[in-house]
């Protein structure tokens, strides 16, 4: 556990770096654009006074194509999945995520309206395969963790395998139970 929850700090450090990465380079480059537009500018003026402005369609043409929305919802499945998987060996993991969820909106936020501009917009039916991803990872979590307290846990030390298996599996469908009756819909039908 001691391991798993090294190795979870590391990764969620490395996504914070990731973040400002992702915010640095695009205002690296924005800056070098502004700074060789403005060059030109005055190139073509020919040392003139001149008042050098960016207006919207300028600023507009400096800025780097949006690549996809997809990539965004992948991160946010990813930061789910180790918070759905991993609290249990690591009971720090909600709170590093939500403050990575955080950075990550004033990361998207600011670079897609004053660092990218949106050329095409890319057709979708949704973002309905998201969802189901988001059900499967919350069942195997549930499912993983069981077994990782089950298995790990020092009251259940002296049990025989076959105990612990036969916990896992009654837990396990109890979970699964529990699953479908809040999928049920009990409510009457409205009727005109």
């Amino acid at each position: 556990m001691y391991e798993m929850s090294i190795q979870l700090y590391m990764i969620l450090a490395t996504n914070f770096a990731i973040n400002l990465v992702e915010i640095g380079v695009p205002l690296l480059r924005m800056f070098w654009r502004k700074k060789k537009w403005i060059e030109n500018t005055k190139a073509l003026t020919k040392g003139e006074q001149v008042s050098i402005e960016l207006h919207s369609p300028e600023y507009q043409m400096l800025c780097e194509n949006y690549s996809s929305i997809m990539d965004e919802y992948t991160e946010l499945v990813v930061l789910f999945g180790y918070v759905t998987f991993f609290s249990v060996a690591c009971p720090l993991t909600p709170l590093l995520v939500f403050l990575l969820i955080y950075v990550e909106k004033f990361v998207d936020t600011y670079k897609f309206f004053f660092l990218t501009r949106i050329t095409i917009i890319e057709g979708t039916n949704g973002i309905e395969i998201y969802n189901k991803i988001f059900k499967l990872a919350y069942f195997l979590g549930m499912l993983c963790n069981i077994g990782v307290v089950l298995f790990t846990s020092k009251n259940l030390i002296n049990s025989s395998i076959t105990i612990k298996l036969i916990i896992y599996a009654g837990l396990e469908n109890l979970v699964f139970l529990m699953i479908v009756l809040l999928t049920i819909n009990i409510l009457p039908k409205c009727t005109k």
